[in-house]
């Protein structure tokens, strides 16, 4: 699925490669405020290059904030969940 965030974020994601056992564990550690796994989360879900280009997109000067990327990676769900295009 082809899709932008709010922020103008473009990606494009396997719909199918979300079913994951992997992805669910790393989701789920993460509600449970453990965002050690948000890293690992963000490639397994954009892969590794749009996952550079998600914290490129995030970056503010040096920083990257953990709370930004978050942000963008929910919205792709959101869209994804709604079904948008």
């Amino acid at each position: 699925m082809k899709g932008t965030t709010k922020t103008g974020f473009e990606f494009n994601v396997d719909v199918k490669a979300l079913d994951d056992w992997e992805i669910l564990e790393q989701l789920s550690e993460m509600e449970d405020g453990n965002m050690l796994y948000a890293p690992r989360f963000v490639k397994k879900v954009l892969g590794k290059d749009q996952g550079k280009a998600l914290v490129e997109h995030c970056k503010e000067g040096e920083h990257v904030s953990t709370e930004k990327v978050l942000a963008e990676v929910f919205d792709i769900f959101e869209q994804i969940k709604e079904g948008k295009n």
